[in-house]
């Protein structure tokens, strides 16, 4: 499943849809789902660097101009000074301050004084496209930048803090090839872009178009010559550099490379809440580059599931994939007398701690297993282990008759709390929410009063369904729903889903001939009888759109979250609430719903400089080490510039691993000792549920800082290469003794592989994300109209407006109504030539027939289409009749037919 064939054809034609959906155009020019302007949210972009011939007279690429630093609206922080040359001036001042011959690395800094003048433009080092070696004593070195000096010297580090006061402010590693790090190019005003031999620390880069002509980039090949490849107005395209140093500009079956990198043989997919989470503004940019690896698919598959939620992806109602085909663990959704619990729980054993006397100084324990088949038995099964169960409408309170229990999951993954993979359960009454999806009431799944529980029926979930789509304002209020308003719930790849109509209809338009953009909930439009809809629709034909619900838990639950029983870390569910800039607040799938034989994998614990910053990064303590490592779980820098090999976890068996053990039975003194030296470990009892462990806060202790769930060795002495349950994840800024950071390996998994498919088949529309009102240079607008005189259809704008486009050489028109007042106009025809010197095809200028300049004005009755279309740009007609007005209103919505790709 995961190996480069299978992936590039998954990636070739999700390439091909998001350059389908993006009207042909690069995502700088994109309108995201969280804005009207250009792509703002936080989408995968690697490090920026900016070309333009005049930073005065740039369009797309204009800073705003902020001090000390501009951005640039969907870039952010950007750098204009690209010059190997001046690289290798700024890196000639720093000196050498200690030598790691071992590791092929000489660490440069250079130690100031108060009143010293020295500078030194580290940026340029830090960002520079070559690999900057060094020469010391005839022997070449990689350059590794910041070496602290003694504490005690009085003297402090010029690179530390040199490219901001953000944490860490020293680089996490050194000069050195960075196999998934994406160079991200914007160019506006030139038409060549060289990518030299030399330019040896990216492999992967994206070149962004943002002028008015092609630009021609020149690929540099082992013998010297180059591979011409061509980006046009508005366009993106992504290259890869393959081991013997050709380029791969296309995907196997032919096509472009537009947004993404393809697959070499060996390349190793991860699913982890690595690679680091987005770089946020209090971010040191010396992270950066290592940071990059995010915005690569070659790292990380499932970066599809983040494009898809800024583009605004909608699943397709109609695509069916029932993974009960693949997996029969789950009851079936189509069976109305089901429980919700069964759909969406793996169940089976579960360990049971009871803690006899917990009040004594030495308390004893016991352990054993116990067996929870299903949802229905589930209340009766924690009553006869001693405890007293009291079922309300939307929880259940649970308190020990005897002690103290904790129940953590072998099979059974009900039992998760939102912080920690267990049930606590004391003679204090505890309370446990059986509401699903459980939600916070920043992002509550279902309005109070109408939440459905995990011992909810199948049919009752639907009727539920109904009441939040507005078709009942009770569930109770029939006995059932009919399909075409809530479909038959159905097990997907990607949760729990149901197809819910809506009983509003789409408003028309009075004017022949208008058309409009479909909005994401406009897409899959279904035509209604009479009696379909509520309220004012009731009672005549109408279109509206069919839906589809995933059922389970958001991670859009602002600054609670986690907390949030039953979710993971994975981006699926598209809320209504904007996230942050954070991976953390998209979408999840539930915890509970990961199929036995999905991601399973555990790093163990770990104190391992090269595999994560470990306490000689933070700027709290002295490096006096040299033991700056390179962030994240592959190190790919190497002595002598080249790959180092790749950090599978569970492969190579070298990485030491460290528990903290009681110095003796009841001792307060611990001893952290090696135990193994495997990367991976198991539950030896061969768990069945395969799930992330939930974090148990949202930020880290510092901004640099990743937000890591760890996992922490049971301090039984008889651990030796296997972790226990309970799994207790905690934050661990640093790691340390005993705990290390959760990973997911993506095994050989036909869930996982089947979320990929499924999500690609279903994303059959989209929204037309780069349109021509996206343009650089273009003012407001204040209407349109038919202008006489001049025999011109016209849109509107002020005296500011016309100075500009004029200024631009876009032939605008100056007048006066019948009362001498000024205004001015621009005809479509005007406005759709210059959006297409910047690529565009998609544009709606369409103009009104009336005359507003006139006296007396006269009133619209139709529009003109002045309409062009992407390659595959389709169109909805929609439309009911208003008996208010005893008018046919019709309305055509355009969108992007995505079938077929």
């Amino acid at each position: 499943m995961f190996t480069a064939r299978n992936l590039n054809s998954i990636y070739a034609r999700f390439d091909k849809k998001c350059q389908a959906a993006l009207n042909g155009m690069g995502p700088l020019w994109a309108q995201s789902r969280f804005s009207s302007a250009y792509w703002s949210a936080p989408f995968p972009y690697g490090v920026w660097y900016v070309y333009r011939n005049d930073p005065q007279t740039a369009l797309r690429l204009k800073d705003d101009g902020a001090v000390p630093d501009p951005s640039i609206p969907g870039i952010g922080f950007y750098r204009d000074e690209h010059s190997q040359v001046t690289a290798e001036i700024e890196l000639s001042k720093l000196e050498n301050k200690y030598l790691d011959v071992a590791g092929g690395q000489v660490y440069v800094d250079h130690h100031s004084t108060v009143g010293d003048t020295f500078t030194c433009d580290v940026g340029s080092i830090h960002y520079s496209f070559e690999l900057l070696r060094r020469e010391v004593a005839g022997i070449e070195y990689d350059v590794h930048l910041g070496w602290d000096p003694d504490p005690d010297s009085g003297l402090t580090s010029y690179v530390r803090g040199s490219l901001g006061p953000s944490d860490p402010t020293l680089p996490p590693g050194r000069i050195h090839k960075h196999k998934l790090a994406v160079a991200d190019i914007a160019i506006e005003g030139l038409t060549v872009f060289r990518i030299l031999n030399t330019y040896q620390r990216y492999d992967c880069w994206r070149v962004h178009n943002c002028g008015t002509t092609t630009i021609q980039v020149l690929l540099q090949l082992p013998d010297g010559s180059a591979d011409r490849q061509f980006v046009g107005p508005g366009g993106c395209r992504a290259f890869r550099r393959r081991q013997d140093g050709t380029w791969a500009t296309r995907w196997p079956n032919g096509g472009f490379c537009y947004h993404f990198f393809p697959y070499f043989p060996g390349d190793v997919p991860y699913f982890s809440e690595g690679p680091p989470s987005w770089q946020a503004p209090n971010t040191s940019a010396f992270l950066a580059l290592e940071r990059s690896a995010q915005a690569n698919n070659v790292a990380n598959p499932f970066i599809m599931f983040d494009w898809l939620h800024t583009m605004g992806a909608e699943i397709d109602p109609d695509v069916n994939h029932d993974v009960r085909q693949v997996y029969n663990t789950y009851a079936d959704p189509g069976d109305f007398r089901q429980q919700l619990g069964d759909l969406v729980f793996t169940w089976g054993r579960a360990q049971v701690q009871y803690t006899i006397d917990p009040n004594a100084s030495n308390p004893t324990f016991e352990t054993y297993e116990v067996n929870f088949p299903g949802v229905g038995s589930f209340l009766q099964r924690l009553h006869d282990l001693g405890v007293t169960v009291v079922q309300n409408p939307t929880s259940i309170t649970l308190t020990s008759r005897r002690g103290n229990f904790r129940i953590t999951p072998i099979d059974c993954n009900i039992f998760n709390d939102g912080g920690f993979m267990e049930w606590e359960i004391t003679t204090t009454p505890r309370t446990f929410s059986t509401v699903y999806p459980n939600t916070s009431s920043q992002d509550a799944f279902w309005s109070s009063g109408n939440e459905a529980t995990i011992f909810e029926k199948v049919i009752d979930v639907r009727r539920r369904l109904a009441v939040e789509a507005g078709f009942l304002n009770s569930y109770d209020e029939v006995s059932d729903i009919s399909e075409d308003r809530v479909g038959l719930l159905r097990l997907t790849p990607q949760g729990l889903a149901c197809s819910v109509g809506s009983p509003t209809g789409i408003d028309g338009n009075l004017l022949i001939d208008f058309e409009s953009y479909a909005e994401s909930n406009q897409l899959y439009i279904r035509s209604r009888n009479s009696g379909y809809g509520v309220g004012a629709w009731q009672n005549f034909y109408f279109s509206s759109s069919d839906s589809t619900v995933l059922i389970g838990p958001s991670r859009n639950a602002g600054g609670t979250s986690p907390g949030i029983p039953w979710q993971n870390l994975f981006p699926t569910k598209i809320g209504t609430t904007m996230p942050t800039s954070s991976l953390l607040y998209q979408g999840a799938i539930n915890t509970a719903y990961i199929p036995p034989g999905g991601p399973w994998g555990f790093s163990s614990g770990n104190y391992d400089n090269e595999l994560m910053r470990a306490v000689h990064g933070d700027p709290n303590y002295g490096s006096n080490y040299g033991f700056e490592a390179d962030f994240w779980v592959n190190k790919w820098g190497g002595p002598n510039g080249v790959d180092a090999s790749v950090r599978i976890p569970g492969s190579p068996n070298t990485t030491p691993k460290y528990a903290i053990r009681p110095d003796g039975p009841n001792s307060s003194f611990v001893t952290s000792v090696q135990v193994a030296t495997e990367d991976i470990f198991k539950d030896e009892r061969g768990a069945r549920f395969a799930s992330t462990v939930p974090l148990p806060q949202v930020g880290a202790p510092s901004s640099y800082g990743d937000s890591l769930t760890s996992i922490k060795f049971d301090q039984n002495a008889s651990v030796t290469n296997t972790f226990a349950v309970p799994y207790i994840p905690i934050l661990v800024e640093n790691g340390g003794p005993g705990c290390g950071p959760f990973f997911h390996k993506i095994p050989k998994s036909a869930w996982l592989w089947n979320l990929l498919q499924w999500r690609l088949e279903s994303w059959t529309r989209s929204t037309c994300l780069c349109t021509m009102d996206k343009a650089p240079g273009l003012p407001a607008f204040f209407g349109t109209g038919y202008e006489p005189d001049f025999d011109l259809d016209a849109w509107y704008l002020d005296q500011a407006g016309y100075d500009l486009l004029t200024g631009y050489g876009v032939q605008c028109y100056a007048s006066q109504d019948s009362f001498g007042t000024d205004y001015w106009f621009v005809p479509p025809q005007n406005l759709q030539t210059w959006c297409r010197r910047f690529g565009f095809t998609s544009g709606n200028w369409q103009t009104e027939n009336g005359q507003p300049t006139e006296f007396p004005a006269v009133a619209a009755t139709r529009v003109k289409p002045y309409r062009s279309y992407s390659e595959r740009e389709t169109q909805s007609l929609v439309g009911y009749f208003d008996v208010t007005t005893s008018q046919q209103k019709y309305l055509t919505l355009s969108l992007v037919d995505l079938k077929g790709i």
